[in-house]
């Protein structure tokens, strides 16, 4: 019996302690799940943030992008060209707030870039040395590609249907030396015997040319690729039965006269080359060169020398020294 109730006072005890235990389990398995959950909302919380800031980064930069064009645009659009109702190609300026100026620029050449499908509207500048097509802006060329000279200042300008010339160009008979980079007119060369001189070299700053056929003497002072012609003389050149040697020689000895035939005397002969030689016309033979007896030049009657009309031989005696080249063809 005692032990009957012994057993009966420790059931309770035991029911007790199993009870607590399933509490203890239960709370520690639902405290970790609860830290779980919320550590799973941070991070998404966390990632929605990132991403929030990353569109707004894109959306600021592509703002930033889209107003760098804008200024862009502004600023390249200095110049625009605009047909007018009557046809007539202006050119408007616009500030950088793209506001439109109240008078068009004319009488002034702008390269035009057009825009894609039209020839009315396009982006113009007002320098000379870019890439582009030239045009001029008044009511009387009406737009078209331009052909004539510009002056600017004290630079001058060539232009044949838009296009600038650069380099040794010819114009109207003449030609003329442009500058490569801007074509800037650097000087006017001449005609086709004053071009050919250009390449040619001389041992002084002086070159001689004759042209048989034209019966033309020319004297150029500088250097290669910048002689400038300062005389143009008519001359007598050798006649068929006694020709001109042709080819390129130096200036030899000199003097003041030599007399040939019964009764002629040279004056101021400079050496071409052997017995070939820059002189005067005959004159009779005084002490001093008074009566000219053929003062006819521009014609072939010599016996191979170069006759001259006794200034010009006379200068050439007096300013060309030796050792100069001479071109005679």
């Amino acid at each position: 019996m005692d032990q009957m109730r012994k057993t009966r006072q420790k059931k309770p005890w035991k029911l007790i302690t199993i009870w607590l235990l399933m509490i203890m389990l239960a709370v520690t398995m639902a405290v970790p799940s609860v830290s779980f959950a919320d550590g799973d909302s941070s991070a998404k919380d966390k990632k929605e943030s990132k991403s929030e800031k990353e569109s707004k980064k894109d959306k600021e930069s592509k703002d930033k992008k889209k107003d760098k064009k804008s200024k862009k645009k502004k600023k390249a659009n200095v110049y625009r060209v605009e047909r007018t109702e009557k046809g007539v190609l202006k050119c408007w300026y616009y500030d950088k707030d793209g506001k439109k100026s109240e008078h068009s620029e004319t009488d002034a050449y702008f390269i035009v870039k057009f825009d894609k499908g039209t020839k009315d509207k396009g982006t113009a500048r007002k320098k000379i040395g870019k890439k582009g097509k030239l045009y001029y802006f008044n009511e009387k060329h009406k737009g078209e590609k331009y052909t004539g000279w510009y002056q600017k200042g004290k630079k001058k300008y060539y232009f044949k249907k838009g296009k600038r010339f650069r380099g040794i160009k010819k114009v109207d008979k003449t030609w003329y030396e442009f500058s490569d980079e801007n074509g800037r007119l650097w000087r006017k060369i001449g005609d086709k015997m004053d071009r050919k001189m250009q390449y040619y070299t001389s041992n002084t700053k002086y070159l001689v040319a004759v042209n048989l056929k034209k019966h033309q003497t020319r004297v150029y002072k500088g250097s290669k690729k910048d002689w400038k012609r300062i005389h143009k003389w008519k001359c007598v050149t050798g006649k068929s039965a006694t020709p001109t040697v042709k080819g390129t020689f130096a200036v030899g000895t000199r003097g003041k006269f030599f007399d040939t035939g019964s009764y002629k005397r040279c004056w101021y002969y400079t050496q071409i080359y052997g017995n070939y030689f820059f002189h005067s016309v005959p004159y009779d033979r005084k002490s001093k060169p008074v009566k000219c007896l053929d003062s006819e030049v521009g014609v072939s009657k010599s016996r191979g020398c170069i006759r001259l009309k006794l200034k010009n031989a006379k200068w050439i005696y007096n300013h060309i020294p030796r050792g100069t080249k001479v071109v005679i063809y």
